[in-house]
C-alpha cells in the first residue's frame, strides 16, 4: 500500500513540477510577451529555480537574453539553453556568508544588464529565497540575523509571520530586488510554497513592497530570545522603507498555490479508484490540530475502505534549541497522525514534503502503518519524542523514513490517511 501511495505522489509532483507550470504559462502567453520587449532576462530564485529556469529555457531560451539561478546546490544540471545562465549559489534555511554573496552577486550582474524601459525581467521566486539571497541590512550582523532565523523556525509561528521579519532586514527583500531592476518592466512569477495566502510574503517579496507591521508573535519572540537584534529591527520598523513609484510596469503571476496542489491530488488519487475526503482543516495550524481534524473526519466516516483523507498545508512545530536537525515537519506530523490511526485496523499514513526535503537532506517524510505504529508505541514513549521533537531518530529505526533526492517541486505538505 504504502509503495502505491508514494508512486501516486509522484505522479500528482509530475503535474505540478516548475519546469511544466513556466511552460504552461509561457504557452499561454509567450509570444505576446516577445513581441513587446527588445531584450528579456530571467532571474529564478529557490529552491526549484533550477527546474524554474529549464521551463523558462524551453519555452523562449532562443529569445532570452541572459539569466540567473540562485539555489543551495552546488552543481547546474543541463538543460537547453543553461549556459545562458549564471548561477550563485546562497543558503537555506539558515542564511549564511553564502547568501549574502550571492545576493551581492545578484545585485552586480543586474546592474551589468544596463536595463531599459524596453527590457522585461522575467523573476521567477519559489521557496527559500528569503534566505538563499539573504543580505542583512545595516546595522545587522549576519551572526545576529542567523541567530534571530533559528529561533523563530523553531518557535511554531507560521512562515509568514517569520517573513514579516526577513522581508525587513534584507536587502533585496520588500521590493528592493525590483527597485535595482527600474526601469524594466518585470512579470513575477510565483510559487506559493507554503499555506500563506499574502502573495507579498512568498520569499519575503524581493519584487512586492509593502508598509506593514511584522508580525507580533515574531517580535515577541525576539524581544524575549534576541533583544538587541529586536531593538535594531525596531529602528528599522520606525524608518522603514515603503516603496517607490516605479516605472517600469509589474504584473504579479502567481503560478501555483495551495489549490494546484489540492486539485492534483484529487485528479491522480481518484483516477486510482480512492475516493478522496479533503480534510477540513487549519492548514497552517499545529500538528496536533491538524490531526485533530483528521481523525474526526475519519470518525464521521465509518466505512473502511479505498479512502484517503487528506490536507495540503504546513504544520507548525516547535523545535526546543539543539533538536532542529533531529526531525523535520512531515516527520512530525506523521507520529502525531500515527497516534490517531492506532486503532484502525490497514490504516496508513503518509506525510510528504512536496520538495522532497523534510529539513534533512534525503528525507522526504514518513509513512506508518496502523501496525508499524502500535509496535513505535510500544517500544519509545512516543510523547516524550514528540515533546523534543525528535523524531527522525526512531523512525529511522522502525524504517519509516521516505527518501529520495530533491523534487523540483516548490509546493504545500501532502498528509494523507488511507483506511
Amino acid at each position: 500500500m504504502i509503495d502505491s501511495i508514494l508512486e501516486q505522489i509522484h505522479t500528482v509532483l509530475k503535474l505540478v513540477s516548475s519546469e511544466k507550470l513556466h511552460m504552461d504559462f509561457f504557452e499561454k502567453e509567450g509570444s505576446q510577451i516577445l513581441a513587446e520587449y527588445e531584450r528579456i532576462f530571467a532571474i529564478c530564485i529557490g529552491k526549484s529555480s533550477q527546474k524554474s529556469a529549464m521551463g523558462i529555457a524551453l519555452s523562449i531560451g532562443s529569445e532570452l537574453r541572459e539569466g540567473v539561478i540562485v539555489d543551495d546546490q552546488t552543481e547546474l544540471m543541463p538543460f537547453p539553453f543553461s549556459s545562458k545562465f549564471s548561477h550563485f549559489l546562497g543558503n537555506h534555511p539558515i542564511p549564511d556568508g553564502a547568501s549574502e554573496l550571492a545576493a551581492k552577486a545578484l545585485s552586480a550582474k543586474i546592474a551589468d544588464w544596463n536595463l531599459s524601459g524596453n527590457d522585461l525581467v522575467i523573476v521567477s521566486i519559489s521557496g527559500g529565497t528569503s534566505s538563499l539571497i539573504c543580505s542583512p541590512v545595516a546595522p545587522i550582523e549576519m551572526s545576529e540575523l542567523q541567530n534571530a532565523v533559528r529561533q523563530l523556525l523553531g518557535s511554531g509561528i507560521t512562515v509568514t509571520e517569520i517573513n514579516s521579519i526577513r522581508r525587513l532586514v534584507g536587502t533585496l527583500h520588500n521590493g528592493r530586488l525590483r527597485r535595482l531592476m527600474e526601469p524594466a518592466s518585470v512579470i513575477t512569477l510565483l510559487q506559493s510554497d507554503n499555506a500563506q495566502f499574502d502573495l507579498s510574503a512568498v520569499g519575503s517579496g524581493p519584487t512586492i513592497a509593502v508598509n506593514e507591521v511584522p508580525s507580533a508573535n515574531a517580535l515577541d519572540i525576539l524581544l524575549k530570545s534576541q533583544p538587541k537584534f529586536h531593538s535594531k529591527v525596531s529602528k528599522i520598523i520606525d524608518g522603514k522603507w515603503t516603496g517607490d513609484k516605479f516605472r517600469g510596469s509589474h504584473r504579479i503571476i502567481e503560478l501555483s498555490n495551495l489549490d494546484t496542489l489540492l486539485q492534483a491530488c484529487v485528479k491522480v488519487f481518484s483516477s486510482h479508484g480512492f475516493e478522496v475526503i479533503p480534510v477540513d482543516a487549519p492548514i497552517g495550524g499545529s500538528c496536533h490540530e491538524i490531526s485533530d481534524s483528521f481523525y474526526s473526519s475519519i470518525e464521521q466516516n465509518p466505512r473502511r475502505g479505498r479512502f484517503i483523507y487528506f490536507v495540503c498545508g504546513e504544520a507548525t512545530v516547535s523545535v526546543p534549541q539543539g533538536s532542529y536537525d533531529l526531525g523535520g515537519r512531515c516527520q512530525h506530523m506523521a507520529v502525531t497522525l500515527s497516534e490517531k490511526i492506532m486503532p484502525i485496523a490497514d490504516a496508513t499514513v503518509v506525510c510528504f514534503a512536496t520538495d522532497g526535503c523534510d529539513n534533512i537532506s534525503g528525507i522526504h517524510g514518513a509513512a506508518i502503518s496502523s501496525l508499524m505504529a502500535r509496535n513505535m508505541a510500544a517500544e519509545f514513549n512516543v510523547r516524550q519524542v514528540l515533546d523534543v521533537s525528535e523524531t527522525h531518530p526512531m523512525l529511522d529505526s522502525i524504517g519509516a523514513l521516505i527518501t529520495g533526492d530533491k523534487t523540483g517541486v516548490n509546493l504545500c505538505d501532502i498528509y494523507l490517511v488511507v483506511c
